[in-house]
């Protein structure tokens, strides 16, 4: 049983949940575990599978404007890179 893998997998369906404010919980829950997690959850959210199941919380097409959760993704993403 591979509990990193468990945590950040179940995190997925609040990510990916139609109520933005669960799927802004499951974010901030994610960004802690990164944080805190250590290598180990690092490993799994670098993962294919996992980046696959979060970027089904965007569409093939995306809007002009993005929404709160969108917004959230892409603003940690951007961080995440400058900072590398």
């Amino acid at each position: 049983m591979n509990s990193a893998r468990d945590a950040v997998h179940a995190l997925l369906g609040n990510i990916n949940s139609r109520n933005p404010n669960q799927s802004l919980l499951g974010l901030a829950v994610l960004d802690h575990l990164v944080k805190n997690g250590g290598y180990p959850i690092h490993l799994q959210i670098a993962t294919k599978e996992f980046l696959n199941e979060l970027v089904r919380r965007f569409p093939e097409r995306p809007p002009m404007v993005t929404g709160r959760v969108m917004g959230r993704i892409l603003e940690v993403r951007y961080h995440a890179w400058r900072l590398g």
